[in-house]
This record gives structure tokens, C-alpha cells and sequence, in this order.
């Protein structure tokens, strides 16, 4: 449940949410404590060559026949980046909220809505993992990876998505493939 007033851009995100095709398959990435972390440019790269790759290597079947770039087609896509609670405060916060800050726990959370004919969220899934872990010397970089089938979007989830953006917008921690 939301504690804090909504600003515009928050507001706006939550309704170029709600434009997603209504199947949506929930993805969310946590990186390791112990290992070297892909960097945010390194996400949003893995991001879109697993999107890519899931679509050449799927994309063409009887109902479709798929052309380069056909990408937005075919899966559609919202990531958040956020980082850790601890880190994100002593950002937003004129005291120390932890000393021991060692790791600013950068992950993200996926929305990916597939085209019927090529529903397969257990395959971008495990494509996606082999993504994260391509990078030579940050293949133990992720610690958690799950994923949920069909999840329903309820507004007070959308927003609390929107949370780490409370006290200003943020562009470059969203990652999406279309516009509403």
C-alpha cells in the first residue's frame, strides 16, 4: 500500500503499464553479493539480445513469418531497474542509513507480454539466464532469477513499482520496446 503522494511521471508510467496486453509473464533478476555485478548498461543489453534472439529463434512459424527488427511484434516489454532499499535511502536522505554499504544491488523487474503464437515464458526464461551469464568475467553475477506465468496487474503492484522513483523520475531506470 502506498505511504506517499503520486507524482505525475509516476502516475504516467503506471498508465503506459496498464497498455500491455493482458498476459504477462513476470520476470525479476537479483544480483549476486559475492560476485563482480553487471552494470546497468550491461542489463539493458542482456535485456534486449535475449529479446532478440528469442525472436529470430522463434519468430517464424506458420501463423508468422518473422523479419529483422519485428522484435516489438512479437514481445513486448516494461523493466525496472531499482537498486537495494539501504542504498536508495542513503541517496534520498540527508543521514547515513547504513555504513556498510558495500554493494548498491542493482535488479530489475520484467513485465513481457509475448505474441500468442509464440508464448513461451519458460524458454525466454532460461535464454535470458544464459544471457546474464555470457559475460566472461560476471558469469556468477546473478543470485536469484525467478519468474511468474500470467500475472495479473493490480494497480497498488504496478505502483509499487514505481516506488524508487517517489522523489524523481528517472528515465534511464526503465527499459521498454514500445510506446502506448
Amino acid at each position: 500500500m502506498r505511504t506517499y503522494t503520486l507524482k505525475p511521471h509516476q502516475i504516467k508510467i503506471y498508465n503506459e503499464i496498464k497498455t500491455l496486453p493482458t498476459v504477462l509473464t513476470y520476470y525479476v533478476f537479483q544480483q549476486s553479493l559475492t560476485h563482480p555485478n553487471l552494470t546497468l548498461n550491461e542489463l539493458k543489453k542482456v535485456i534486449r539480445s535475449t529479446v532478440n534472439k528469442f525472436c529470430y529463434e522463434y519468430g517464424n512459424h506458420p501463423q508468422y513469418t518473422y523479419k529483422k527488427r519485428d522484435e516489438n511484434k512479437l514481445v513486448k516489454y516494461y523493466c525496472f531497474f531499482e537498486t537495494s532499499e539501504d542504498f536508495f535511502w542513503s541517496q534520498n536522505t540527508n543521514t547515513i542509513v547504513n555504513e556498510e554499504i558495500r554493494n548498491f544491488g542493482l535488479h530489475f523487474h520484467l513485465f513481457v507480454s509475448f505474441n500468442p503464437s509464440i508464448y513461451l515464458p519458460d524458454t525466454f526464461g532460461f535464454k535470458m539466464v544464459q544471457e546474464l551469464s555470457s559475460i566472461k568475467h560476471k558469469m556468477k553475477s546473478f543470485s536469484k532469477f525467478d519468474y511468474i506465468k500470467r500475472i495479473k496487474l493490480e494497480p497498488d503492484f504496478i505502483y509499487y513499482h514505481t516506488k524508487q522513483m517517489m522523489f524523481r523520475y528517472e528515465p534511464e531506470m526503465i527499459l521498454k520496446n514500445y510506446l502506448p
